[in-house]
């Protein structure tokens, strides 16, 4: 994982490269809550003022906030632990602007109960933009404006955040996963840069570690989370089939094209049979999806395992079953019959398969008509099913032989009348290169938050619980 020093100076040398005016991005505003406090030694009260490492704004303390060795950022030695109430810094805001900006920390809570203010620019009643913990969610928030995205709090994990407005749109984003998008625009920023709590309202103070804040500008359109942001993902995607979208020409009611695209660009699928193309989707990720609903049982796309791998990977899909007859195949790497892994409908039941090895019976219902997104974690292990992004059953310790033979969607090549009954959307196999976390999940990415008018704070969340966390969607 790369540090934020190293970050900023790839940055650096990046502008002197290429331009002398404005570049891709400028770090304005770096707090490291440690580092560069003179003195700073973990169990202390921290220093009456903390350092702004890049911008020289630096900002006060207020109540009794602690340094930390807990870290998560790379590179990063000591961190800042608030405990509620008045723990705080406070200054003058970071940034006026109100486009092409983005902040970005590392947290790690405590509580995921209270409405708590993690870091913010400008006042959370009236303008700017900020990083709110709202319930058991991570939110972005523009003052007196609207939220944008949601994702799941958990207690105790180290987790980075960043809200970046690009060109007009706002993303929230939790361990480099967009968690949701808004094109609202704030106010102009006013009021104070406070980290850990809010000065207008004791009880939005933050109880847990904040470490590393950073504020940047860019270039409109230039903004990439791969290099921009200081977080190195924790997996790796292998393949992504989207079931339409990236399949030159594809349009409803049409027979899919005769090879579905990989959107990684390298792992193509053949079509078997005549699965057509649907614009019933789970509405979250999608405009199109693949309806494999036939008579002729052979209906499938299909091509040469992704992987040998047999642990430590995440197989997921978007599905929607139009029937509850028989074992259906949603999507499988290797061989049904004698080799490696994938998810399954068998009878009323959503499950896994380790081929010629096991069946891992989760106890996860099936609700026909109705989008539901499965995902099959294989993980020091233990194969887990997430349904709609919650764990389902016992984490199950069966064995499993190396993939061979083909990935298949929607069908077995091997075994014809294995064919699915309903829309599958949305496949996708990642490896994982650190612990699992359900922000890793296809769930809720281009999530638009609708706009809401300009009511005082508290009653803007009161307002939120109808835009935080829908999964499912039912079809049309």
């Amino acid at each position: 994982m790369q540090s934020f020093r190293q970050l900023l100076s790839a940055v650096t040398v990046f502008v002197a490269a290429t331009s002398p005016s404005l570049g891709v991005v400028t770090s304005t505003h770096l707090y490291d809550l440690g580092e560069f406090d003179s003195g700073a030694s973990a169990g202390n009260i921290a220093n009456a003022t903390t350092v702004d490492s890049i911008g020289g704004v630096n900002l006060t303390r207020s109540g009794s906030p602690v340094y930390t060795s807990n870290t998560a950022a790379s590179g990063s030695t000591l961190a800042t632990q608030f405990f509620g109430g008045d723990d705080r810094f406070t200054g003058p805001v970071a940034s006026t602007s109100q486009n092409n900006f983005g902040i970005e920390l590392w947290v790690t809570p405590d509580n995921s109960v209270p409405t708590s203010s993690i870091a913010y620019n400008g006042n959370s009643a009236t303008s700017g933009y900020g990083l709110y913990q709202f319930g058991g969610n991570y939110v972005g928030l523009f003052g007196g404006i609207a939220f944008v995205g949601s994702s799941p709090i958990i207690n105790g994990q180290a987790t980075h955040l960043a809200l970046v407005r690009d060109n007009g749109t706002t993303t929230l984003y939790v361990d480099g996963i967009a968690q949701g998008t808004s094109g609202a625009a704030p106010n102009i920023p006013a009021g104070l840069m406070q980290i850990g709590g809010n000065v207008n309202n004791a009880a939005e103070g933050f109880s847990g570690i904040i470490d590393q804040v950073r504020t940047f500008e860019f270039t409109a359109g230039q903004f990439n989370k791969a290099t921009d942001l200081a977080f190195a993902p924790k997996f790796t995607v292998l393949s992504h089939y989207r079931l339409g979208e990236n399949d030159p020409g594809a349009i409803a009611g049409n027979i899919a094209n005769s090879t579905t695209i990989d959107d990684t660009g390298l792992r193509n699928l053949n079509r078997f049979g005549s699965p057509v193309y649907s614009s019933n989707t789970p509405g979250i990720v999608s405009s199109i999806a693949m309806d494999f609903t036939g008579v002729d049982g052979t209906q499938f796309s299909a091509g040469p395992v992704l992987t040998t791998q047999t642990d430590n990977y995440v197989l997921e899909a978007w599905v929607n079953a139009t029937s509850t007859t028989g074992v259906d195949i949603v999507a499988y790497n290797g061989n049904t019959s004698n080799a490696g892994f994938g998810l399954i409908r068998n009878g009323n039941e959503w499950q896994a398969l380790h081929g010629g090895v096991a069946v891992l019976d989760f106890d996860a219902p099936v609700t026909l008509d109705e989008w539901t997104h499965l995902a099959l974690v294989r993980e020091g292990g233990l194969s887990r099913l997430f349904v709609d992004g919650l764990q389902v059953g016992p984490a199950l310790a069966n064995g499993m032989n190396i993939p061979a033979g083909s990935f298949m969607i929607g069908g077995n090549p091997n075994l014809a009348g294995e064919s699915f009954s309903g829309l599958i959307d949305e496949v996708r196999l990642s490896l994982l290169d650190g612990a699992f976390t359900t922000q890793m999940l296809l769930l809720n990415e281009n999530v638009v938050i609708a706009l809401i008018p300009e009511p005082a704070a508290m009653s803007l969340f009161l307002l939120a619980g109808a835009a935080l966390g829908i999964r499912r969607r039912r079809a049309a």
